[in-house]
């Protein structure tokens, strides 16, 4: 096996990952186990159904059977639930992440309401395939670690938490013990089902990705970027605006407070950030009326992050970029979900699907105006 090259040691060239792939599953799952195994058949997966199908839901009980399963020869272990839909390019796309990743935890989804999905647009942005995961869970739908990750947290987990945290969480806890995070892939490469939780997370909307990878999308630059200080999100349980304060230190968001107090100290203030909104209702009007079918509240905290999402991006890794970040054919694909991400619980899918290119437009148009008022700092 080739050497992988390690922080501040001479190294050979890298060898090819070699990923075994495990799928997660629940009997009552069997023919999407199944299905998903057809589309992965690349990778030769291993269905792992539930050690104790009848007895208390547990995630974490078959995760860690999952994870246990990792493949001889392997450098790193893929484990996939039973309830995610692969694109058509996942294997090759994710070979090629773990090849220019290969000591990260990667995720190949994230949906389109965490606060994961802003870093995930910010990435989008810039361009950039990999995105600091930063919800108090690793999104696990589709994840890989490498092979000695894999047993590490097996044994952890096995040792320090009871079968009924969920194995996100239990994934989240074992990495920030550790000082380090999960990374999202920017696009991702799977997207959710909407066949009923057996967990009973239906009261959380649907959850789709935030971004998910078009036919023939070209590679993004290569770059990791991590979390800034200041997160601005529009919370999908309570629809309003808030930005978080991340500490890299502890991988945790350590405050909150409402987003128009961000704006207002970089001289933005809410009369301001209402004419605006008022002039992009106006203008959506001749198509479909925003404020009669979403209500004009929650169309103002998403007009809030919108902007903050502009004013607040963080640098581009690496070196300066040849363009400027703008909200272009790629970025507006990831900004397209983040006003259903956010209303979800307050408008029925049938209402959104309605309003999803005003709405984008919406979006769009509050990170073009947030970029001018970054680019004037």
């Amino acid at each position: 096996m080739g050497s992988v090259n390690i922080p501040g040691r001479a190294s050979g060239p890298k060898a090819a990952p070699t990923v075994s792939c495990a799928i997660m599953a629940h009997p009552a799952r069997r023919a999407s186990a199944e299905e998903i195994a057809r589309r992965l058949s690349a990778l030769s997966p291993r269905i792992v159904y539930d050690p104790d199908p009848t007895g208390p839901r547990s995630t974490l009980r078959t995760a860690l059977a999952a994870w246990s399963s990792t493949g001889p020869g392997a450098t790193h272990h893929l484990v996939v639930q039973d309830d995610v839909l692969p694109v058509d390019d996942f294997v090759p796309r994710l070979l090629a992440s773990v090849s220019q990743h290969p000591d990260k935890v990667l995720c190949t989804f994230a949906e389109w309401g965490c606060q994961t999905a802003t870093m995930i647009r910010w990435a989008a942005l810039h361009g950039v395939g990999l995105a600091e995961c930063i919800d108090t869970y690793v999104p696990t739908q589709a994840t890989v670690l490498p092979v000695a990750d894999a047993r590490a947290f097996v044994a952890d987990a096995a040792a320090h938490f009871s079968p009924d945290v969920p194995d996100d969480i239990a994934l989240r806890r074992h990495l920030a013990a550790q000082g380090r995070s999960a990374y999202a892939l920017a696009p991702q490469l799977v997207d959710h089902d909407t066949v009923p939780s057996l967990v009973g997370n239906e009261s959380d909307g649907v959850r789709p990705a935030t971004w998910l990878l078009e036919p023939e999308a070209p590679e993004p630059a290569p770059g990791v970027l991590h979390a800034p200080f200041r997160i601005p999100t529009q919370t999908w349980s309570k629809g309003r605006s808030l930005c978080f304060s991340y500490d890299p230190r502890t991988l945790r968001m350590e405050d909150e407070g409402p987003t128009r107090r961000e704006l207002a100290e970089l001289g933005l203030p809410p009369a301001e950030i209402a004419a605006g909104l008022d002039r992009e209702l106006e203008r959506s009007r001749g198509t479909v009326d925003l404020e009669l079918r979403l209500g004009y509240g929650l169309l103002h905290e998403l007009w809030i992050t919108a902007i903050a999402l502009g004013a607040l991006l963080p640098p581009a890794p690496g070196p300066p970029p040849h363009r400027a970040p703008s909200p272009g054919a790629a970025p507006r694909q990831a900004l397209r979900t983040m006003g259903p991400g956010a209303m979800r619980r307050f408008a029925d899918t049938a209402v959104l699907n309605a309003c999803e290119e005003p709405l984008t437009d919406l979006v769009v148009e509050g990170v073009s105006c947030g970029l001018a008022i970054r680019n004037r700092l």
